[in-house]
């Protein structure tokens, strides 16, 4: 009931965080989560998984075990899905997708709602276990899904990135940068949303926040 007083913040704001494991999203996001809260109404922090849909490993592969991530390197050795699986992923989350972000992200932002991704389907465009992921496909999902307001790029120093969160090898982590530099930047650039490009690893947690919120204005 409380969304029927809201006069702060007519329409939200929704802003996606792109980067390799590692780089920061999650610490960028809580960090933004509690930042934005006095200039939004409500803040939303959410992960790949949007629950619309009940996970596919519990359906189908509830037996197999994660790589362990704490481990150096584990994401770098982590298994690529089969073509097969990677199209029964990218179906399944991207409908996921659809009606998560056409039936609630829509309305949450009609409220007033900053809403942050530190995963989102995009993810599956430079990471090493989705590389037979359908490209067309995906970006056919994109496309049909509500639009971000924002792209914030969190980049740095491969090898401070692997120092400090050692699950991708350096040559991963400037592989998938790479990657996001040159196919995942340029489509949302191609479709008019801005990006904001930051280097973690040479500028503090609360600069970059302070760096995103100046672009966080409320329609």
């Amino acid at each position: 009931r409380a969304y029927l007083f809201n006069r702060r913040t007519p329409s939200g704001v929704f802003v996606v965080l792109v980067g390799p494991d590692g780089s920061g999203k999650t610490t960028v996001g809580e960090a933004l989560t509690r930042a934005a809260k006095p200039q939004f109404f409500s803040v939303g922090l959410y992960h790949f998984s949007i629950a619309t849909l009940p996970r596919l490993r519990a359906l189908f592969r509830p037996g197999r075990a994660e790589p362990d991530y704490t481990k150096p390197d584990s994401g770098t050795t982590a298994p690529i899905q089969s073509r097969k699986w990677a199209w029964v992923y990218t179906v399944y989350y991207g409908l996921d997708l659809l009606i998560w972000s056409h039936l609630r992200l829509k309305r949450r932002l009609r409220l007033g709602q900053l809403l942050i991704f530190d995963r989102y389907l995009h993810d599956w465009m430079f990471q090493r276990s989705y590389r037979n992921v359908p490209r067309g496909a995906l970006r056919w999902l994109l496309a049909r899904a509500v639009q971000p307001d924002l792209v914030v790029f969190l980049t740095g120093d491969c090898a401070a990135i692997h120092a400090r969160k050692p699950e991708l090898s350096v040559q991963e982590l400037a592989r998938q940068q790479a990657m996001i530099t040159e196919d995942v930047l340029p489509f949302w650039q191609g479709r008019g949303v801005p990006v904001l490009s930051l280097d973690t690893t040479s500028v503090s947690v609360e600069r970059i926040v302070e760096d995103i919120r100046k672009r966080l204005t409320p329609v």
